[in-house]
C-alpha cells in the first residue's frame, strides 16, 4: 500500500502496467553496472547518489509498496519518493528513445496476413502510386 492524498492505495491496471515498464529496465541497468562506476543519472539526485545495492533495495521496496495490498504503507521519505521519481524518469528516457528511433513495427510477410497488402504495415502513397 502507498499513502496518497486520497488515502492508501496500490497501482493497478494501466497504472501498474506503465510503472512496471520502467522498473525492470532501471533495475537491469543497475545490475549490469559495476559497483565502482559513476552513479547512473536519472536526474533524481537523492536516488542517483546512492550506492548500487541501496538503489536496488529501494526499487524492491517501492515496487512492493505500490503493488501489494497486504504491504503496510512505507514512510514517505525523500528516498522512497525519489525512487518512485527515478522510475518515472526512466520511463521518460524510454519514451525519448522511442521517439528518437521511431516506432517499432511488426514484421509482416509481403502481402500481409491472408495476402492483403494493406495489412503489411507499409505506408501507402496518398495518390495511389507506389
Amino acid at each position: 500500500m502507498w499513502w496518497t492524498a486520497e488515502d492508501e492505495r496500490v497501482l493497478s491496471g494501466a497504472e501498474w502496467d506503465l510503472f512496471r515498464l520502467g522498473l525492470p529496465t532501471l533495475w537491469d541497468y543497475l545490475e549490469m553496472s559495476d559497483d565502482d562506476e559513476e552513479p547512473q543519472t536519472t536526474g533524481i539526485a537523492v536516488f542517483d547518489n546512492l550506492r548500487k545495492r541501496e538503489r536496488l533495495v529501494l526499487l524492491a521496496q517501492v515496487a512492493r509498496g505500490l503493488r501489494d495490498e497486504g504491504e503496510p504503507c512505507p514512510d514517505l521519505t525523500a528516498l522512497m519518493e525519489g525512487t518512485v521519481a527515478a522510475v518515472f524518469a526512466q520511463l521518460r528516457y524510454l519514451i525519448a528513445i522511442e521517439i528518437e528511433t521511431g516506432p517499432h513495427r511488426p514484421v509482416v510477410p509481403e502481402g500481409g496476413p491472408g495476402g492483403d497488402s494493406s495489412a503489411s504495415g507499409a505506408r501507402r502513397n496518398p495518390r495511389g502510386k507506389s
